[in-house]
């Protein structure tokens, strides 16, 4: 396999341990629906890593469509699970901005499967050569007026991630702001990726599976230490 192929599949496999560690602690915590939620964030990653490792590769611009929706659906997914998981967690984020980004990512979603949101077709595939001599197929093709949704979906963790931060701050929760300050506010730049990679502005993959990497450190920790 190629480094960046091992690199998905490495993602995955530490997403779904962590996903499995957090769904027990919430069988066993019957009342504590935050672990439930971690869980469902770090399986959506899982399934971004797969579905990005299939699309990466993909041979023909029809499977490259084929796989786009799926990708969106485990983005999705994340980025629902993550709000809700804040929300919950700390008390600190307005209710409308969540239930805003759930609508939005779910729109996207629903877009994605019947008339595309990132391209409404693929009309062929380029061959980008990343740094270390790599090669992967990007999609290309027009895209569609409603595009903005999936845009939106996207821009929403990051402000959800760095309202609550402040409205932490101010509260004096100064701990847990850095926690989610540090580690979310990370994973919200990396989605910021998948636009700028959809509209060609990089010859990059997103950063967003990877950056999900420093969350499960962080607040896998975090968590632990309120448990005990």
């Amino acid at each position: 396999m190629t480094p960046l192929s091992t690199a998905y599949v490495a993602v995955a496999a530490v997403c779904l341990i962590v996903a499995l560690q957090h769904l027990l602690v919430a069988l066993r915590l019957r009342k504590d629906r935050v672990h439930l939620l971690f869980a469902a964030a770090a399986m959506g990653v899982a399934g971004s890593a797969y579905f990005e490792r299939q699309l990466y590769w993909a041979s023909t611009a029809q499977d490259y469509r084929a796989i786009l929706p799926w990708t969106a659906l485990c983005i999705a997914t994340t980025m629902v699970a993550l709000v809700w998981f804040i929300d919950l967690h700390t008390g600190a984020v307005r209710r409308w901005l969540v239930i805003g980004e759930t609508i939005a990512a779910s729109l996207a979603v629903l877009l994605d499967f019947t008339v595309g949101v990132a391209l409404s077709e693929v009309t062929g595939l380029n061959e980008v050569h990343l740094a270390w001599g790599e090669t992967i197929h990007v999609g290309f093709g027009p895209q569609p007026p409603w595009a903005f949704v999936g845009h939106l979906a996207i821009l929403g963790p990051a402000i959800i991630f760095l309202d609550t931060t402040v409205r932490l701050v101010r509260r004096g929760e100064r701990r847990t702001a850095w926690v989610i300050g540090s580690s979310l506010g990370i994973y919200g730049a990396g989605l910021l990726t998948i636009p700028a990679s959809d509209m060609a502005w990089i010859d990059l993959p997103p950063a967003h599976t990877f950056s999900f990497l420093l969350i499960v450190a962080v607040m896998s920790w975090h968590l632990s230490d309120n448990v005990v």
